[in-house]
């Protein structure tokens, strides 16, 4: 119970709109676009497979900032 409510704070986090400004936004926003270019869940730029795995990548990086987004 502990992990989802950290969870769900570091994707409610995330998905501020002022960390569209932010480094790590914008590395991540570049990597997705290369991240599995084939692959049907990620060809929409916009789509819901590459909201999804952006707001799995920013969570992240604000619970591990060590991992280079920061």
């Amino acid at each position: 119970m502990l992990i989802m409510n950290m969870c769900a704070q570091l994707v409610a986090k995330a998905s501020d709109p002022r960390y569209r400004q932010s480094p790590a936004y914008q590395q991540i926003d570049k990597d997705l676009s290369r991240t599995f270019p084939t692959h049907v869940a990620y060809e929409d730029r916009e789509g819901e497979g590459i909201r999804m795995l952006r707001r799995v990548l920013l969570a992240y990086s604000l619970h591990n900032p060590n991992v280079g987004y920061w």
